[in-house]
């Protein structure tokens, strides 16, 4: 049955289109429900940099009894276009029943939007945060559940989006870590190596904010290439909130900061608990009784991940990324953790896959960045590749 695209234009429309996912996957055993509270503040552009900083437009279809049955977010991507040369758009909150029309009608809506604003190139799916939260679409292991601020969506989506004329532009990967195991062999090697190269690790210093996120740019300005098409280093503002952020849920010995023996910063691993083996349980909802299985629930996790990582380009095949998780380990082991999660890593860091799984870490899922060109290429560096099956 043919679909038709609506675009959101009131309160009850924005509540509908945050509601759709809780009811999509309701009993499924992989997908985490976050907070509606907060879902609601990106949506609404009281969160996060990229709905808030950019022209965009949400868009939903519904089926035949009047319920929603597709929900898409589209934007400009400002910043990119300026840095890059190039009029990109991107995509996110992307969901959908198991209905081609459905998501036809809304990818159709979606790229007009993007069309009639001069939009040459979409990607996506991308973070409406700026971070790892909806970025990408799991292609690799629907059995696992995500852990935090990781994407989990049905894998139908990924045929939906490659017959619409998406090709795979990027794909990002996780790395499964046992942070039980120890070799003592690759410990003394890693001393070895931080004797021989100058540098050595330290943890974050909660207590000098500043200091951190100044050593944080110029880790990220120097470790990010000019040509990743879809990236570009922050700005001071946004790692400084990245920063308060941290601090909120991070505890200081779950980031590790690698140091040239003149104090140079080199390299920078952040990690979390897994939030979601609590958010599992509370539906989406803090009250009545969800602030109360945080606080039960949360001295049982046993599991982190690593949200960033990055190595200055001096310092790649140094042994720098095993250094810093040897560290993490070594505090996770001695709190009851037994697995931790290395993601996202984008397949141009070519060095950082490599060091990951020298560190111990197995692949175990994937992610795909797709892209589609709207209009005229406004550069020929501008990226078109279909990538085979992870």
């Amino acid at each position: 049955m043919k679909a038709v695209a609506e675009e959101v234009a009131t309160g009850r429309g924005l509540r509908e289109f945050v509601e759709f996912p809780y009811r999509l996957y309701r009993g499924h055993h992989a997908w985490v429900p976050v907070l509606r509270s907060e879902m609601m503040a990106i949506v609404t552009g009281r969160s996060g940099f990229v709905l808030k900083d950019n022209p965009h437009a949400l868009f939903v279809t519904r089926d035949d009894k009047g319920r929603v049955a597709g929900r898409i977010a589209v934007l400009e991507d400002t910043k990119l276009s300026a840095v890059k040369g190039v009029r990109y758009g991107a995509f996110t909150l992307f969901d959908v029943v198991d209905d081609w029309y459905q998501a036809k009608a809304l990818l159709d809506a979606g790229t007009d939007w993007l069309r009639s604003r001069g939009t040459q190139v979409v990607k996506g799916p991308v973070s409406p945060t700026n971070g790892d939260d909806y970025h990408g679409m799991l292609a690799m292991n629907f059995d696992d559940p995500p852990m935090m601020y990781t994407n989990y969506n049905h894998a139908y989506y990924n045929t939906f989006m490659q017959r619409y004329g998406f090709t795979v532009d990027i794909r990002l990967g996780a790395w499964r870590f046992d942070a039980r195991a120890v070799s003592a062999y690759r410990e003394n090697l890693l001393k070895k190596v931080q004797a021989r190269y100058h540098y050595h690790i330290d943890n974050a210093d909660m207590g000098d904010l500043e200091g951190m996120a100044h050593d944080i740019k110029r880790i990220l300005d120097e470790a990010m290439p000019v040509e990743w098409a879809d990236l570009t280093p922050p700005s001071i503002e946004n790692v400084r909130i990245m920063v308060r952020g941290m601090k909120k849920f991070v505890r200081p010995e779950m980031v590790a900061i690698a140091r040239t023996d003149e104090g140079r910063p080199i390299g920078f691993v952040a990690t979390c608990p897994d939030y979601n083996q609590v958010f599992r349980r509370m539906n989406g909802r803090l009250f009545p009784l969800g602030w109360l299985m945080f606080l039960l629930f949360r001295g049982r996790i046993d599991a982190g991940r690593a949200l960033v990582l990055f190595v200055v380009p001096d310092y790649r095949s140094r042994g720098v990324p095993a250094a810093m998780f040897s560290k993490l380990f070594a505090w996770g082991r001695a709190h009851g953790y037994r697995m931790a999660e290395g993601s996202l890593v984008g397949e141009e860091n070519v060095r950082s896959w490599r060091e990951i799984e020298g560190a111990g870490g197995v692949r175990y899922k994937t992610w795909y960045l797709y892209q589609m060109v709207l209009g005229p290429q406004a550069s020929p560096a501008t990226r078109i590749s279909t990538l085979p099956e992870a």
